[in-house]
């Protein structure tokens, strides 16, 4: 790797209101760092104005969430992947990742998403949709509607799940509280029958966890395959903003 040149010296965070500030209480580095409590795994380190958060299995993979100028990025990342390993995957804004794989090596750029959050709760109605009392139907109806989803019953950090039915009590639309922190809720897991869409069966569970998020920690993020249109303008009519961010890895992904 290559460490560039370091200005100044990397700091240790262990308060969740100091990493705030040091990131303008950026949503993605707060929601990495909300964990980040002696009897938590995640940790933070600043330099400069540089952040770094290690977040391990955080959306089922340990990542590390960087903010800030890239000429204190480089140095810092690299420090912190010798601290922790080449397991973990820089995370942050696209420009910023792509940059970093430029610079410091071995890093290259392996996913490019978006995420996005809000604070304000959607006006679209929810009826009919509930919070499941376990998770009985989910895993079948995610392999049949979206069998690549990041979140599944069972995995760490899925909280919950909303559904919506028919009117035989089938499970035909659901979405996970998922990965939460007690300043942004997470939503995950969206999926709807083949059969059930073009219903808005989708858009009302996502407008119903949305809106318990919200009142539960006051910001609710999530993310999105940048490349579905058809979601992305989903989330935006529940009052979300788009930001394009990306992962790189220092190994190979496994299988």
């Amino acid at each position: 790797m290559t460490a560039g040149v370091t200005t100044g010296r990397v700091v240790p965070i262990t308060d969740v209101a100091e990493l705030a500030r040091a990131c303008g209480n950026d949503a993605l580095i707060v929601w990495a760092g909300q964990g980040l409590r002696a009897e938590r795994s995640e940790r933070a380190w600043r330099l400069g104005d540089a952040v770094a958060v290690v977040a391990p299995d955080l959306s089922r993979h340990d990542r590390i969430v960087v903010h800030g100028p890239i000429e204190q990025l480089v140095p810092l990342v690299y420090e912190v992947l010798g601290e922790v390993g080449t397991a973990y995957r820089p995370f942050g804004d696209e420009p910023v990742i792509r940059e970093l794989a430029d610079r410091v090596e071995p890093l290259e750029v392996r996913a490019a998403f978006g995420w996005m959050d809000t604070t304000e709760p959607p006006s679209e109605t929810a009826e009919g949709v509930r919070w499941l009392d376990g998770d009985t139907g989910v895993a079948e109806l995610l392999e049949q509607a979206s069998p690549e989803s990041y979140a599944w019953p069972g995995l760490s950090g899925i909280d919950r799940w909303a559904a919506a039915t028919d009117q035989a009590g089938r499970l035909i639309s659901v979405a996970a509280d998922a990965w939460s922190a007690p300043d942004l809720g997470f939503l995950a897991g969206v999926a709807t029958a083949p059969e059930a869409r073009g219903r808005g069966l989708s858009r009302q569970v996502c407008a119903f966890v949305t809106a318990e998020l919200l009142a539960r920690h006051g910001r609710t993020g999530l993310m999105v395959d940048g490349r579905n249109a058809v979601a992305i303008r989903l989330y935006e009519r529940l009052g979300y903003t788009y930001r394009p961010v990306a992962a790189a890895n220092a190994e190979p992904p496994k299988g």
